[in-house]
């Protein structure tokens, strides 16, 4: 039902009713307060559980999925990182003796002799297997591999969390999307073809291929064990739910209704009130007419703290970017003074220099 026309306020109000009086009270009202109050109790209700719903959502994906995905990754990381530390050892003090300056007088050495003074440092069979080791431990130069490939293959082990209520997420949230995220919702209604497709292949994706970036279309397109033009279901559906868990917390996809997921937008002043109280408020804000002049200023004030966190990056042993991630040092809490007894004692009795009266 369409109860715009009606007041929010009145409509918590018979909700609040609705909720808290007991069933034969309800039962008594006049049959236009009774339905009524059915009515607002009920969208009520549909309000609470979808927020419920989509919170339940946002912490699985945050805490259950992403994290413990993330947690399984770093423990693999670990396990390879003194494999990799030797291999880029060895290929490290190779390279020196290939960069070290030859003396003066003598011309550009020979592979030959290249070779003979890289194996004073290390063996040519150590070299290789260091060579080896860096290709399967590292991506290739010039993929798609954004840095989070690990964990987002480790996310895929846990497909049998999520398929059970991908076919309600699409379909009994009532969804909504600002233009962009549009794309993500219309991927996420066709994600119940996706999964009971037999073979899923890129014609079932097709409009939304440009979802499947970065480190997610080796496993979605590129899984050995599939040929082409099949595509991996697991690896899909998960790329899809974390630009779904993204485009959540942006805003770009909401719930139709929600108290706390719904459109930002409905909260606007309408078009006719704000021509008539436009001046007024933009007054007592301290705002231009004119949008442009206000974000101009934004911008400049942005790039100036972007400029002066940039400047101040060099200098600051804090703080490094490393891979595109910014990473800070943990800040050190300020200590507990320690209070010594005779202190504790003499602030609990007079002060110094007084005297007591027996």
């Amino acid at each position: 039902m369409d109860l715009t026309a009606v007041a929010p306020v009145k409509l918590a109000e018979l909700a609040s009713y609705g909720l808290h009086a007991k069933a034969p009270k309800i039962k008594n009202l006049k049959d236009e307060r009774r339905v009524a109050t059915l009515v607002a109790t009920a969208r009520q209700l549909e309000r609470s559980s979808v927020d419920d719903a989509l919170l339940l959502f946002d912490l699985l994906m945050s805490t259950k999925l992403l994290s413990g995905a993330t947690r399984a990754s770093n423990k693999e990381k670990l396990k390879t990182f003194s494999k990799l530390k030797t291999a880029a050892s060895r290929m490290a003090a190779a390279w020196a003796i290939v960069l070290a300056e030859r003396p003066e007088g003598q011309g550009p050495a020979s592979v030959a002799e290249m070779m003979a003074a890289v194996e004073t440092v290390v063996s040519r069979e150590e070299l290789a297997a260091a060579v080896e080791s860096v290709r399967e431990l590292l991506p290739p130069p010039g993929s798609d591999d954004d840095g989070d490939a690990e964990w987002r293959a480790s996310l895929v082990d846990r497909y049998a969390t999520v398929k059970p209520f991908i076919d309600m997420l699409s379909a009994v949230i009532p969804w909504g999307a600002t233009e962009a995220g549009t794309e993500v919702l219309s991927a996420l209604r066709g994600l119940p073809k996706v999964i009971a497709a037999r073979k899923p292949g890129t014609e079932h994706i097709r409009g939304f291929e440009g979802l499947v970036t970065g480190s997610w279309r080796r496993p979605v397109f590129a899984d050995p064990k599939l040929q082409p033009p099949a595509i991996d279901r697991p690896a899909y559906v998960f790329c899809v739910l974390e630009q779904l868990h993204d485009a959540l917390r942006r805003r770009d996809v909401y719930a139709v209704g929600s108290d706390k997921r719904a459109d930002p937008r409905v909260q606007l002043i309408e078009p006719r009130l704000w021509v008539r109280e436009r001046d007024t408020v933009l007054t007592a804000l301290g705002l231009p007419a004119d949008p442009a002049e206000h974000l101009a200023d934004l911008a400049d004030l942005l790039d100036g703290a972007f400029r002066q966190v940039g400047e101040g990056l060099a200098g600051n042993d804090a703080a490094r970017i490393s891979g595109g991630k910014l990473s800070l040092a943990r800040l050190e809490g300020p200590r507990t003074p320690r209070v010594s007894p005779r202190s504790t004692t003499r602030s609990r009795g007079c002060c110094p220099g007084s005297t007591t009266r027996s």
